[in-house]
């Protein structure tokens, strides 16, 4: 995404939006289909400890009180590693070279595990995924690092 590109985004709530879906009055057919994936989405939405991130806004990775790596929500989903194809690289022992990714889930972000040798720890517990949260620590390999919204 250009950074001069502004972010256009939808204007309205999670809530609204499942409203909308709940009052539709189609029962088949790719309409309703497309309304229950939108229905489950919004579910996991509500039942999670993650924080809401800003659209046009980042997830922000600091290590040492410095930013080491910055992910536009705009450009989820993102793989992440120590090499090979990925998105986005995190050059530190004990990282895997496809480690995880992120995903959005409304306006929350999720991390998730791709089968990395170390795994992931997300505030001292072992985690596949989960939903991240301001001020969070994740530790890949050898390293911990402090999730900001940017």
């Amino acid at each position: 995404m250009n950074p001069e590109q502004k972010c256009t985004v939808f204007d309205a709530s999670d809530k609204r939006i499942l409203e909308t879906l709940q009052n539709a009055s189609e029962e088949s057919g790719i309409f309703c289909a497309t309304r229950e994936w939108a229905y489950g989405k919004l579910r996991q939405s509500f039942n999670s400890r993650g924080d809401c991130f800003d659209r046009c806004g980042a997830v922000v990775f600091e290590y040492g009180g410095a930013e080491v790596l910055r992910v536009p929500i705009a450009c989820l989903p993102v793989t992440i590693g120590r090499g090979g194809k990925v998105d986005y690289l995190l050059e530190y022992p004990g990282i895997s070279r496809l480690h995880f990714h992120l995903e959005s889930i409304g306006n929350l972000v999720r991390i998730c595990d791709d089968a990395s040798t170390n795994g992931i720890y997300l505030n001292r517990k072992k985690i596949d995924a989960e939903d991240l949260c301001d001020g969070d620590e994740v530790k890949l390999g050898t390293v911990t690092f402090r999730i900001k919204k940017g």
